[in-house]
């Protein structure tokens, strides 16, 4: 809970961020290091192809972007997160794609749960089910394989950092925080 997090010992993630990773830990560092940036890197480009967009300048742009640099320099999560949302764009009317692609985002990182709100309301009930059925079953069955190892204590860890990251971070109840008084 709070004292792992404070001791940097806890994953903010649910599992299957873990075992997606877990193959970077049987490389050398630098080269794990360097096929990270690469992959991640990788990413920004079939974004924008997804998206269709082909002019170079584009690509170069977005390279050239602060947060893109960031998400590239650190690997972090980020880049391969919108790539999964630009399928789920570009595939937004091939319902299994789709459904599995959004289920994969939600499984990773819980913070795309609207994608299912937003599958409903643009009236794809079958994707937004098949999506919310598997994302579930992506989310259990890792956890099932360590055991259940912090899934009770996953709630409590989440609202523990949206406490006291939540004020200082770069959102809108962030901004909202000082009007409001109250964070929660």
């Amino acid at each position: 809970g709070s004292r792992a997090l404070a001791e940097g010992r806890a994953f903010l993630y649910p599992p299957l961020s873990a075992y997606t990773l877990a193959p970077f830990t049987l490389l050398p560092h630098a080269v794990a290091d360097v096929l990270a940036v690469l992959l991640v890197a990788g990413c920004v480009p079939a974004i924008l192809w997804l998206l269709g967009v082909r002019d170079w300048r584009c690509c170069a742009a977005a390279f050239l972007w602060p947060p893109t640099i960031i998400g590239v320099q650190t690997a972090n999560v980020t880049l391969p997160m919108l790539l999964g949302l630009a399928v789920v764009w570009r595939y937004r009317d091939r319902k299994v794609v789709a459904a599995i692609m959004t289920a994969l985002v939600v499984a990773v990182k819980l913070f795309f749960w609207p994608l299912l709100v937003w599958l409903v309301a643009t009236r794809r009930y079958r994707t937004a089910a098949l999506a919310a059925a598997a994302a579930a079953l992506l989310v259990v069955l890792p956890w099932a394989g360590i055991g259940f190892a912090g899934f009770s204590g996953y709630p409590h860890m989440l609202s523990f950092v949206s406490r006291s990251e939540g004020p200082r971070s770069y959102s809108i109840a962030a901004l909202l925080h000082p009007l409001l008084g109250s964070w929660t």
